[in-house]
């Protein structure tokens, strides 16, 4: 890909990352056995439809260019800053599947923009018949899982590729959300490469993102925001910490209901909400109330 001398292009940064993304280097399995008990197949089949390492890789590195000033270059060199962010997604692809399954056609199994192959949503059921995790196993070759509306996944250069084909199938109406920026404003850009300064690029190098993929993975995991993260320490370490915002939740679930006579999740839920104040989810209370049940066993 091309920009001028003093940025670094996102593809390159894209390719050194990804080449050198180790889940081992992570740290998380165990806290992902709090999520994946043997016998939960739901949880697993949520993840791999909405999770994935691609997934991972791209999102952190898009949000933290951002954060460092992101830029599109011209073939001819001209820059120009982007001030929203175009690459935000809500659809994931299953979304597609369901709404506009015209999408994923035959002639369209080889459109690659979208980096992702449909047949493995298929590839989830059968993993789940055969009694194994479908996230555990599909997470390092499943691809991405959200759609890419304004970008080009094999060159990282403005494309609008995968928004016209979706417009064109769907007849004009996408049937699912609409993109975080208007095609509009994005499409004078088509071919435009997106980069950072080289200042911005050392930040976004392997070693100095590993924090930020690790509290992305627990906060797409367990579906926090990261403002509710606090850590066990602040000193540099492999030790993870977890969501205070868990344990709130179960010793306020704890002080109105007892796990034996309890309503249904929703109804404690609302309850949390209408009367500590705090916005859960039910699996953040779940989890939650198993990390209590877990430090009573063991003392």
């Amino acid at each position: 890909m091309f920009c001028p001398l003093g940025y670094t292009t996102l593809k390159k940064l894209w390719d050194t990352n990804r080449a050198a993304f180790s889940w081992k280097t992570m740290n998380l399995d165990r806290m992902f056995e709090l999520m994946f008990d043997e016998g939960n197949p739901a949880e697993s089949t949520w993840m791999a439809e909405r999770f994935s390492t691609d997934e991972l890789i791209e999102k952190v590195l898009l949000e933290k260019a951002f954060e460092g000033g992101l830029f599109v270059s011209s073939p001819s060199g001209k820059i120009m800053k982007i001030d929203v962010p175009f690459f935000t997604s809500v659809d994931y692809f299953f979304h597609v599947m369901q709404s506009v399954p015209e999408f994923f056609n035959e002639q369209c199994r080889r459109f690659e923009p979208t980096c992702i192959n449909p047949q493995r949503f298929s590839e989830i059921t059968k993993l789940k018949k055969e009694g194994k995790d479908p996230w555990w196993e599909m997470r390092e070759h499943q691809g991405f899982c959200s759609m890419n509306y304004y970008h080009d996944r094999q060159t990282y250069c403005i494309s609008l590729e995968v928004y016209n084909r979706l417009e064109s199938v769907s007849q004009g109406y996408m049937f699912v959300e609409t993109p975080y920026v208007k095609p509009e404003i994005i499409r004078p850009l088509e071919g435009w490469s997106i980069c950072v300064t080289d200042e911005a690029a050392e930040q976004l190098l392997p070693e100095n993102l590993i924090d930020s993929l690790r509290l992305k993975a627990l906060c797409e995991a367990f579906q926090f925001d990261e403002k509710d993260y606090i850590p066990q320490n602040q000193q540099a370490s492999n030790t993870i910490g977890r969501p205070k915002i868990s344990i709130d939740a179960a010793q306020a679930f704890l002080k109105h209901y007892s796990l034996e006579d309890r309503p249904s999740w929703k109804e404690a839920i609302n309850r949390l909400r209408t009367v500590d104040g705090l916005e859960v989810s039910v699996r953040t209370l779940q989890r939650g109330l198993k990390e209590i049940s877990d430090d009573k066993s063991q003392s």
